[in-house]
């Protein structure tokens, strides 16, 4: 077969063909102008690169008739057996073939003999990486203290299975991806050889394709041209390689940008219609985005090569959407591609992906938002309420009640007025009638009391049992019990209107029911309505305070008003109205 393919017609033969490893290149120039040239030498990189030829190439270099030479002639018989691979003093072994212990002993043994026609013998072992760890170690002493006309040349695309101990004995070169620029150049320079007429934008889709390997990019050259012969559109190449269109890209970002959801499922249905790989256009659609994003905030086109075309539609798009939004974007479609390669339904997920972005609101930046808040502030006019519109609205909890009124209750400074007036649970509990009920009433019926509240709530009665009635105020029975009672206090004030209702059933008076934990006083006999009222015992004076005290600060739950007004004018209005603040 006569015919050769274009990565192996246009193989670089000297270091100035290699493209896009000039810090390679240039490096072993220098060493073998300066004779400093090493013992062992590791190439590590992507695949297609150029490793194994630059390796071929200094083999050349070492040992041309003319060497040693930084541009080897390529004519002498020793080169030309180089360049054909059927040198006996350059020898490539495959790693992944010859990876025992065995081949390894047979290498190492054949580095003592000289070289019969060459100046050096070189060892070039690609994919050294596959060898096992026996067989690095045999060649370990070998590396360390080789024979002076011994050079190795190791090649791997996968670095890290290289042992340190072989990394520490070479002169390590990492080979880097070719820049898709550069590729395209040397694509055109092979069509203007070959007189093959291909459009640029089909030059980008295939270096877009070999993703920064020139031999990848040859070979899919090859391809093309055998499919389209010496014409060949980005049409074609799109088709052959199943490569998603560029204006696929734009009228997505068009129906996006409308958010015309028909429009959306028109596209993922001819996508799917015409076999298109839907992670590969999510792909294709982030490189879109991030090619907008750019445009919108660099506001250059230089990294658009090949989009001459489109660089109209994606200045409209820049200008169409905001920078966070592309943002957003840009992570829902990665996200969706990462997601689609496990989905039992990429179609699904693709139309998913779409309708998301095209429904996608606007984002609005926290900053602009508090800067629209504060120019509100600053328009909001504060017009001071009339006096006779103003009102305070107490809001109290029904289960508690307020022992400042109790106070004044104890103190005797409230009558059935003032408990209408107040806005506390005083004014619901307390008896509308004038009706009073003695101390002797509530003893001779409190046994019957207790044993009601047992027979409807028995925690409720047992607490109420421990208690000593004290005295009979206004309608108001205070109980009295132990301090270490202070549990059950607290339960028979939640239960008062049960133990209420049954009162009034057993005596046919309402009473207001106040339990308090304090020292017992002891009996008194009650006195006839019209004497004076008795002083009230000391222990309990002081417990009635201390309840006081504590209900001031957790009973009352805080004041709420209509409108925000001055302190002053509250001041004024309680005052005005005999009241009292509780909280502001």
């Amino acid at each position: 077969m006569s015919y050769l393919v274009f990565a192996r017609k246009w193989r670089p033969t000297v270091f100035s063909e290699v493209v896009g490893q000039e810090h390679v290149t240039v490096t072993l120039e220098n060493a073998i102008k300066s004779d400093r040239l090493a013992s062992a030498y590791l190439f590590s990189g992507p695949r297609g690169v150029g490793k194994t030829t630059t390796a071929r190439i200094l083999a050349k270099a070492l040992n041309c008739e003319k060497g040693p030479t930084t541009t080897p002639c390529n004519e002498c018989t020793v080169c030309k057996e180089i360049t054909q691979g059927n040198s006996i003093d350059v020898l490539e072994i495959d790693g992944a073939s010859n990876r025992g212990i065995d081949e390894v002993r047979n290498l190492r043994e054949s580095t003592r003999y000289t070289p019969a026609k060459s100046r050096n013998k070189v060892y070039i072992v690609d994919e050294v990486h596959m060898l096992t760890n026996e067989a690095f170690n045999a060649l370990l002493k070998t590396l360390e203290e080789p024979p002076p006309h011994v050079v190795f040349i190791f090649a791997t695309t996968e670095m890290n299975k290289v042992p340190a101990t072989i990394l520490s004995r070479c002169q390590r070169f990492d080979f880097k991806r070719i820049a898709n620029l550069q590729i395209v150049q040397q694509l055109k320079t092979i069509c203007e050889h070959d007189q093959i007429k291909i459009e640029d934008s089909a030059l980008h889709l295939i270096a877009k394709k070999a993703d920064g390997s020139m031999r990848d990019s040859e070979s899919l050259l090859d391809q093309v041209v055998s499919f389209c012969g010496t014409e060949v559109r980005e049409a074609d190449v799109a088709d052959l390689l199943g490569l998603v269109q560029q204006e696929l890209f734009i009228e997505i970002g068009e129906a996006v940008r409308e958010k015309d959801l028909g429009k959306i499922i028109e596209i993922a249905q001819r996508v799917y219609e015409h076999g298109l790989d839907a992670g590969s256009l999510l792909q294709g659609l982030n490189e879109y985005l991030n090619n907008v994003l750019k445009l919108k905030v660099t506001g250059a086109t230089g990294h658009l090569l090949g989009l001459e075309a489109f660089h109209g539609q994606y200045q409209q798009h820049a200008a169409a959407f905001s920078e966070i939004d592309l943002i957003r974007s840009i992570q829902v479609v990665a996200e969706a591609a990462a997601v689609i390669k496990r989905s039992m339904n990429p179609q699904l997920q693709l139309e998913n992906t779409l309708m998301r972005l095209a429904k996608m609101s606007p984002a609005v930046e926290l900053s602009k938002l508090l800067t629209g808040i504060e120019e509100l502030k600053k328009k909001t006019v504060v017009t001071e309420i009339p006096r006779t519109e103003l009102k305070l609205i107490p809001e109290i909890d029904p289960k508690r009640v307020s022992r400042s009124l109790f106070a004044r209750i104890s103190a005797g400074q409230i009558g059935t007025d003032d408990r209408k007036s107040n806005g506390s649970e005083e004014q619901l509990l307390m008896p509308d009638s004038t009706e009073k009920v003695t101390l002797d009433e509530i003893k001779t019926a409190w046994p019957k009391i207790v044993a009601a509240v047992k027979a409807k709530k028995f925690a409720t009665g047992s607490f109420l049992q421990e208690g000593q009635l004290t005295r009979v105020l206004d309608n108001r029975i205070d109980v009295v019990f132990k301090e270490s009672n202070g549990f059950n206090v607290a339960s028979l004030n939640d239960q008062r209107r049960l133990i209420q209702d049954i009162i009034l059933e057993m005596v046919g008076k309402r009473v207001l029911l106040h339990c308090i934990s304090g020292a017992l006083p002891a009996p008194t006999e009650p006195e006839p309505e019209a004497q004076a009222e008795p002083p009230i015992p000391d222990e309990l004076e002081s417990a009635l305070a201390d309840a006081d005290a504590e209900e001031k600060l957790v009973d009352m739950e805080p004041v709420k008003q209509v409108a925000a007004v001055d302190f002053s004018v509250a001041d004024k209005l309680v005052e005005s109205l005999d009241g009292e603040l509780i909280r502001s």
